[in-house]
């Protein structure tokens, strides 16, 4: 493969796999107290709207980010009141809101298209990379690690951050006992409730940021159904992680580099039908779930589990 190939499609994979860092960072964080987030894709939906939409309507890229985040922590809210304080399903719980916020923001998409003329739909502006001077110039390395947003520098540092915080806090440690044993940890004296409400309120304030990234960095307007099961890859790359945050990672930008190899596939016209190159991103998420299957399980013993007693 050429260098400048090379250069290309490993930079491009960095890229493509941010929008799955937040999402799965966001997932990994409320699977780690005991909640299953299967909203994640409703909820990068969403912030990828209401990020394009609080842009569009002050111009200000960080009230748009605002946007996302105050739209991200509500639906964390919203999913963890209706599976944590009644206990329902958090599987169905996940799945009704994932088709209640495609309606909504298609919905509210639809308005917005009626109430302007096409042209007043983009963005004047996105925010835009980070060019190290001579060191972007280095091939490979320039690409990958200097030329990137400042969202990818941000979900990197939170990545990092997860990681000592679950390991070497007090209330990391506090937070992983509450996704193995709940009924253990209240007794110990911890409020398992509140941990698992702000786990998963912050799971959707980083899964909506997510979607923000794909507004606000990538493309100048939104358009319906945009995150494209990027919130199932998510949780794929959570399971081929093993739910550690550097297995979580590393999945991640294995999937983003699949993006990316599929953008390759229809750029350089090579006789494979661009539906085939589509389908790649997808056809790695299944056969990574099918590799673990009947492999042990490094998920929190709780995981899933509503926890009732001593409310």
């Amino acid at each position: 493969m050429p260098v400048s190939l090379l250069d290309t499609t490993l930079g491009m994979a960095v890229r493509m796999s941010t929008p799955y860092l937040f999402a799965a960072l966001g997932g990994l964080l409320a699977q780690r107290s005991g909640v299953y987030n299967f909203a994640l894709e409703g909820m990068m939906l969403g912030g990828a709207y209401f990020g394009y939409f609080f842009t569009l309507l002050t111009g200000n890229l960080l009230l748009g980010i605002l946007g996302a985040v105050i739209f991200g922590l509500l639906s964390g809210w919203l999913l963890a009141f209706i599976s944590i304080r009644f206990g329902v399903s958090q599987m169905v719980v996940g799945l009704g809101m994932n088709t209640l916020f495609m309606g909504l923001t298609s919905f509210c998409s639809r308005l917005l298209s009626n109430s302007r003329d096409g042209s007043a739909l983009n963005l004047d502006r996105l925010i835009g990379n980070i060019i190290s001077g001579p060191a972007a110039e280095i091939p490979v390395i320039g690409s990958v690690l200097c030329s990137q947003n400042l969202m990818t520098y941000l979900i990197i540092a939170l990545f990092v951050f997860y990681a000592w915080f679950t390991r070497r806090t007090e209330y990391g440690l506090a937070l992983r006992a509450v996704g193995e044993n709940p009924a253990a940890s209240q007794t110990a004296g911890i409020n398992v409730f509140r941990y698992r409400y702000l786990s998963v309120i912050i799971s959707g304030a980083l899964a909506a940021l997510g979607g923000a990234y794909l507004t606000l960095t990538q493309v100048s307007r939104f358009s319906e159904n945009m995150t494209n099961g990027r919130g199932w890859i998510a949780i794929a790359a959570i399971c081929l992680g093993r739910w550690s945050p550097a297995g979580t990672f590393f999945s991640c930008l294995l999937f983003g580099l699949a993006s990316a190899a599929s953008n390759q596939i229809q750029v350089l016209n090579i006789g494979i039908p661009y539906q085939f190159a589509l389908m790649v991103p997808y056809i790695l998420a299944i056969l990574a779930l099918v590799s673990i299957q009947g492999k042990s399980s490094h998920g929190p013993a709780a995981l899933g589990k509503p926890y009732m007693k001593n409310r």
